[in-house]
């Protein structure tokens, strides 16, 4: 499996790119900022980008109930949820418990959707 480039100079240059191309909400927990969350909607499809929770708030349920409002509000829309995930991240048990079936998968992610509550998949 590979992962991610030692290279810390790149990783810096790159998540500062993406997180300044990105609108990011944060999630607040008692007037705490333990992470953050970000849509993207596209014409087929609304992105879920950007979900990441501290260490200390994961594999706990507030992953969950944050999910389950993104995805209230993607199934509002009527369109299927996407979002990708480095592939060795703990992280899928939970996309798999939310119904998001890999769609593709690259070298270091899987990428995964889910159709709008109520829907069938599209063949």
């Amino acid at each position: 499996m590979v992962r991610w480039r030692g290279d810390e100079a790149f990783q810096r240059i790159f998540h500062q790119q993406r997180f300044r191309d990105t609108p990011l909400s944060p999630v607040m927990v008692m007037g705490q900022a333990v992470g953050t969350v970000a849509f993207t909607a596209l014409a087929d499809h609304v992105r879920l980008d950007e979900f990441y929770l501290l260490p200390v708030h994961q594999g706990q349920v507030l992953g969950a109930r944050i999910l389950n409002q993104c995805l209230a509000i993607t199934d509002a829309r009527g369109k299927p949820t996407r979002l990708r995930y480095l592939n060795w991240n703990p992280v899928g048990s939970l996309y798999r418990c939310h119904e998001f079936a890999v769609i593709d998968e690259a070298e270091t992610h899987f990428i995964r959707e889910r159709q709008p509550s109520g829907a069938s998949p599209a063949s």
